[in-house]
């Protein structure tokens, strides 16, 4: 069954309407009826069955939760796998064509939140009103992805930050001591893990990492992946100070975008089945 995207604030009781893009859609491409079943969902978890009831405006397409449904909202149990787990995305910023496939394919797969960041070897920058117009692109794959994969919350994607600006922005996370080792011996250290992917790093490895810490409730995972030549050895050293774990995953180099879909899906997957 075919799956829309209502926001939240569309729906009132068992009636909603669909936003002008998604109405247009509906009624002038896919040419929906009234009556016509389909499936919806808020973004947050929810989704429903319902039927489309008018369709005489194309930018207001207008339906009805079938009230079986809407008695029981709650997120399907294809998204129950790893309920306690939040992945969140740090990838450099990159050639535009790659980091949108990037985006398509890790909100796919199920990550949490996309940050963007800005490093000393990033070569992509835009001014503050185009990143606005950035953000507005790439929700747009967010959704179309997330609509496609069947995924019933939606990540959230930022504007492009410094790495000292995403620093403060997670400080107020329980961040591992700056000392921290391969062994994870506190409570106070278990809420969040913290990686960064660099191609320098021979000894510990990202399955490493999440088998050591399989046995505590890790609520958060922070990833940082690099640009195109990686981080720079100063970089590396700052983000060690801030208590976060330098990994590899694997022998050979990766793009950025590949290592983005790659190191999401291997932790998902553990996280999904330990």
């Amino acid at each position: 069954m075919p799956q829309f995207f209502v926001p939240k604030k569309n729906i009132q009781s068992n009636s909603f309407f669909f936003e002008p893009s998604e109405s247009h859609h509906i009624a002038r491409v896919l040419r929906k009826k009234p009556g016509d079943l389909i499936q919806i969902f808020d973004g947050e978890g929810w989704v429903g069955s319902a039927q489309i009831t008018e369709t005489s405006n194309s930018n207001k397409v207008k339906g009805e939760i079938f009230p079986a449904f809407d008695a029981d909202r709650c997120v399907p149990s294809s998204e129950k796998n790893h309920p306690d787990i939040s992945l969140h995305l740090y990838p450099a910023l990159i050639q535009n064509s790659n980091f949108e496939w990037m985006i398509q394919k890790v909100t796919e797969i199920g990550v949490t939140s996309i940050q963007p960041i800005l490093t000393e070897r990033t070569q992509i920058h835009f001014s503050p009103e185009k990143s606005k117009t950035k953000i507005t692109r790439w929700e747009k794959i967010i959704l179309s992805a997330a609509k496609q994969s069947g995924r019933k919350t939606l990540p959230t994607i930022s504007t492009p930050l410094s790495l000292k600006e995403v620093f403060k922005k997670i400080k107020k996370n329980d961040a591992p001591h700056p000392e921290r080792t391969m062994q994870v011996t506190t409570k106070e250290n278990s809420d969040d893990l913290k990686i960064i992917l660099w191609e320098g790093e021979e000894k510990i490895s990202l399955s490493k990492i999440l088998h050591q810490t399989q046995s505590f409730q890790k609520s958060k995972i922070h990833v940082f992946i690099g640009p195109e030549g990686g981080f720079t050895i100063e970089e590396i050293q700052e983000t060690k100070k801030q208590g976060i774990l330098a990994v590899t995953i694997g022998n050979n180099i990766l793009r950025a975008e590949t290592a983005s879909l790659v190191a999401s899906s291997f932790i998902l997957l553990h996280t999904e089945f330990s």
